[in-house]
């Protein structure tokens, strides 16, 4: 009888080789999956599903901003993570910008249930 509320990366368009690599090994995300198949899959699992909001448009948006906001204060960051924990931040933050900006990868969020049994 429980509600969820899932926020998610979906899949918009097939990824890039690329692409790919990035999603596995600076995302950490080794699969992601288009919202048809979430909802077949969770559909299956016995939820019910209410609400399929597509975020990929504000999500890019922040996206964006983050990676920029991020570069426009790099002395900040800098100084308080440390040279090569900037560089890291900073690349994974300009890979899920160019993933969005790409249009392969968006958002969802899912709100469902648990029928009682």
């Amino acid at each position: 009888g429980g509600t969820f509320v899932i926020e998610d990366l979906t899949q918009r368009g097939p990824f890039t080789e690329q692409e790919a690599y990035h999603l596995r090994h600076i995302v950490s995300a080794p699969s992601v999956t288009d919202t048809d198949s979430y909802r077949k899959d969770l559909e299956d699992a016995g939820f019910v599903i209410e609400e399929m909001r597509d975020m990929s448009d504000p999500w890019t948006d922040w996206v964006v901003m983050r990676y920029e906001s991020f570069r426009a204060e790099e002395a900040t960051y800098r100084d308080f993570f440390g040279p090569e924990l900037y560089d890291h931040r900073c690349y994974f933050y300009q890979t899920i910008q160019d993933l969005f900006k790409n249009g392969h990868m968006g958002g969802v969020r899912i709100v469902g249930r648990k029928p009682m049994s």
